[in-house]
Order: structure tokens, then sequence, then C-alpha cells
């Protein structure tokens, strides 16, 4: 079970992914107007951050199972797919 906080409903949620056994993960590319600065890179920070704190999490609540998975990226999307 993964539960995320929800800055616009201001409250913890569960996440019920629309795939049963898979989180989908998408970021945008940046918006960058002017020269390229560390801001512009937070989206991908924080998106590596959430992936390292949710594998953490999992191979925490069953250290038997394997916890390293491969991504597959759907092509044109940019997304990830996770197991």
């Amino acid at each position: 079970m993964l539960h995320i906080y929800n800055t616009l409903a201001k409250r913890v949620e569960e996440i019920q992914p629309a795939t049963p056994g898979f989180i989908e993960m998408y970021t945008c590319g940046p918006t960058v107007y002017r020269d390229a600065h560390i801001g512009n890179m937070r989206t991908y920070i924080m998106a590596d951050w959430t992936r390292a704190i949710t594998d953490s999490q999992r191979s925490q609540s069953n250290p038997h199972q394997e916890h390293h998975r491969l991504w597959s990226y759907a092509p044109g999307i940019g997304g990830g797919r996770r197991r």
C-alpha cells in the first residue's frame, strides 16, 4: 500500500494504481526560458528521490522480495512502468 501527501487536498491519500501491481510516474521536460539552473532539475531530482524512497520502503517491508526492478519506458510518452 502506498500513501502520498496530496498538496491540493492537504491530506494523505492512498494511491490506487490503474493496473494492479504497477505504479506509473511521468515527468515532463523543463520549461527553460533562460540559462538552465538547479531549479530546472528539481522535477527529476524529486522523481529519483521518490523512487528511491518507495524502493527502500518495499525492501524493508519484505526483505526477501527482490527490490531492484527494471523500468520499461513507453516510446513517445517518457513515463516509466515498474512491477
